[in-house]
């Protein structure tokens, strides 16, 4: 039986300035990419987030409903930069072997 490869990948894109980046870890099986989570900046507006950073998580239910499976968004205070999203993302799913600082907290959170 043949095995199957699967390929974990973190991408950063980063935008045109200092809040607009998207941190996404991604599962490659075969040749479909799926988006496990996507860790966002304040840019931006998502539904009933407005400006905040906000983080994506892949759902069953919005496979079900036809979107992109990291539809879902549920903002937090637990980071404003990218390397605080990238502290985040190591944190939520257990990677080793690379560090990043959390953000520290504002006077206002």
């Amino acid at each position: 039986m043949a095995k199957a490869v699967v390929d974990h990948r973190v991408r950063v894109r980063v935008f045109v300035d200092f809040w607009n980046f998207q941190l996404s870890l991604n599962e490659r099986l075969s040749t479909t990419r799926l988006t496990l989570a996507r860790y966002n900046g304040l840019s931006h507006v998502h539904e009933e987030i407005h400006y905040r950073a906000h983080i994506h998580l892949a759902t069953a239910q919005a496979i079900a409903a036809g979107r992109r499976p990291e539809f879902h968004a549920e903002h937090t205070d637990l980071y404003t930069t990218l390397e605080g999203a990238m502290a985040c993302l190591l944190e939520d799913f257990h990677v080793t072997g690379v560090t990043a600082k959390r953000d520290q907290p504002t006077l206002f959170q």
